[in-house]
């Protein structure tokens, strides 16, 4: 029987450039960017993680508070080894026994790392480059990962631009 799971790798929005870096928020533009991908999400019908990860900086805990409100994902938890320079190898290891769906909130360049140690075997191989608020999924089946979607603010229409 096949094994499936879910990791969605979701890189923080928009931030204020400040100093010190670990409490720098989102900017107006980052949290509307958050929204509007993260409505887009809520129309589409996805695994729901049961576990929302971010980092502990105020930026990627922003993000996920978003994605929790708007889509209604559990509540975030801040966890270790996801920030920008964090070795991807502590998650390779631990989602290589998740059996629920889970959404990491993070930093580049250690989720592009992630993706591509997931996805290549090499942290330094094909790396996603996830621009600020993009979201990938990655789906392993088995012991096999391959990426089932990738989303970002620019790829989602404006209302304004949507005709009926």
């Amino acid at each position: 029987m096949k094994r499936t799971v879910i990791v969605y790798l979701v890189r923080h929005a928009d931030a204020l450039a400040q100093e010190p870096d670990h409490s720098r928020p989102l900017s107006p533009k980052g949290e509307e960017s958050a929204r509007r991908v993260a409505e887009w999400l809520a129309r589409c019908s996805l695994d729901v993680p049961q576990r929302v990860y971010h980092s502990g900086l105020l930026r990627a805990e922003q993000t996920a508070r978003i994605l929790a409100e708007v889509c209604a994902w559990p509540a975030p938890t801040a966890t270790r080894q996801l920030g920008p320079t964090d070795d991807p190898e502590y998650w390779v290891e631990r989602l290589a026994r998740a059996r629920e769906p889970l959404a990491l909130v993070g930093h580049m360049p250690m989720l592009g790392a992630l993706a591509a140690s997931l996805l290549t075997g090499d942290p330094d191989g094909a790396v996603l480059q996830l621009k600020k608020m993009s979201v990938a999924a990655l789906e392993r089946e088995d012991e096999e990962w391959s990426l089932r979607w990738l989303i970002r603010p620019a790829l989602i229409p404006s209302p304004a631009s949507v005709h009926t």
